[in-house]
């Protein structure tokens, strides 16, 4: 009987508190129209993830270029020693 008269009188409270505030009186929308924070929340999540996505992308771009990079300027001063050292050298006969 105790737990019913405390249930009831925190129902009471919670409509009046509702009531000042106005929440009790609007009318309710449908659920497809109204941003819930949800769905809020699942906008930020997927826009963060598409930047990330993006930067990730842009670093490892960045990174594979700056190898490329460093291989083919390895291999340019390779074939300039080749080339300067075929020149000084007589050939073995």
């Amino acid at each position: 009987m105790r737990e019913k008269a405390l249930l009831v009188t925190v129902m009471i409270l919670l409509f009046l508190f509702l009531n000042q505030k106005g929440e009790a009186n609007k009318a309710s929308e449908p659920l497809e129209y109204r941003p819930t924070t949800y769905l809020k929340l699942q906008d930020i999540r997927d826009s963060l993830a598409k930047e990330y996505r993006n930067l990730r992308d842009e670093i490892v771009n960045g990174y594979i270029q700056h190898k490329l990079q460093t291989s083919y300027e390895a291999l340019k001063l390779k074939r300039e020693k080749r080339k300067s050292s075929k020149h000084e050298e007589p050939p073995n006969r």
